[in-house]
């Protein structure tokens, strides 16, 4: 268990979720890239753009008639990189 409930990248912030994903500074360019890269690629594969929002991350991209098994599947492993 964590003596500390601060971030352990960056040290300010306290861990969470929501924080490594979208708002830890020392992620940020891991995060900022990998986001963009997966949009642009479904983008390019559903030829239309797909936007996540911070719940969709989190909790699976439901919102969407079809293909939101893929698009959650993708999500997946993108989480667990970062």
């Amino acid at each position: 268990m964590l003596d500390s409930p601060s971030c352990t990248s960056c040290k300010t912030n306290e861990e969470s979720l929501e924080h490594l994903l979208f708002f830890c500074k020392t992620t940020a360019f891991v995060t900022d890239f990998l986001w963009k890269e997966v949009l642009s690629w479904l983008a390019i594969l559903k030829k239309e753009r797909v936007d996540f929002s911070l719940i969709d991350v989190l909790f699976g991209k439901f919102d969407i008639d079809e293909d939101f098994i893929v698009i959650n599947h993708i999500l997946l492993p993108a989480k667990f990189y970062i």
